[in-house]
């Protein structure tokens, strides 16, 4: 009898947990699990598309969006952008939480950051994980030959949770502004 109650506890357990990570790797705009994770300055996450709505409806009320106000705390991002659809390109993927989503076995469906601003869809193939953009095959040529980024790691899209400690050691979420 006790050995009953002992695995229905652990059923509980691993339900529980499962519902905390869906909690973790949901879109706090739409609620639904991430697509294509946007990570603004004060850490929160976005879906790309969910961050572009909210630009747009910054940008109805505005001339021009040079500040972006997250919709969770309220923090400010300086932009210095003013054009309303290449803005959320200025906001890293959250490259960690793509790892998350593809250790929890979500489809991820990214298109290239560099295509996609120049609005062409490109399948994502690498992504950099010192820039956190996703890149095509062509892109990521070019990115690994540029001056500026020949020293950048890039990853093949699958080998991402495998290779979290490169993820963790490369991002600018976990470098500090005061010691680079």
């Amino acid at each position: 009898m006790e050995t009953v109650s002992t695995d229905l506890n652990a059923s509980d357990e691993i339900q529980e947990s499962e519902e905390t990570l869906s909690d973790y790797l949901s879109c706090p705009l739409c609620m639904k699990i991430f697509r294509c994770p946007r990570r603004l300055p004060c850490l929160h996450s976005f879906c790309h598309d969910c961050l572009q709505s909210h630009i747009y409806n910054i940008a109805y009320l505005k001339d021009s969006v040079k500040v972006l106000c997250c919709p969770l705390c309220g923090n400010l991002a300086f932009t210095g952008e003013s054009s309303t659809n290449k803005l959320v390109h200025l906001f890293p993927l959250n490259t960690l939480m793509l790892s998350a989503l593809m250790k929890s076995k979500v489809k991820i469906d990214l298109v290239c950051n560099d295509c996609q601003a120049q609005d062409v869809i490109s399948p994502t193939k690498n992504v950099c994980t010192v820039c956190e953009e996703a890149l095509c095959i062509q892109c990521s040529k070019l990115h690994g030959i540029s001056r500026l980024s020949t020293n950048h790691t890039i990853l093949k899209i699958e080998d991402l949770p495998s290779k979290q400690q490169t993820v963790l050691e490369n991002s600018e979420m976990f470098r500090c502004t005061e010691h680079t």
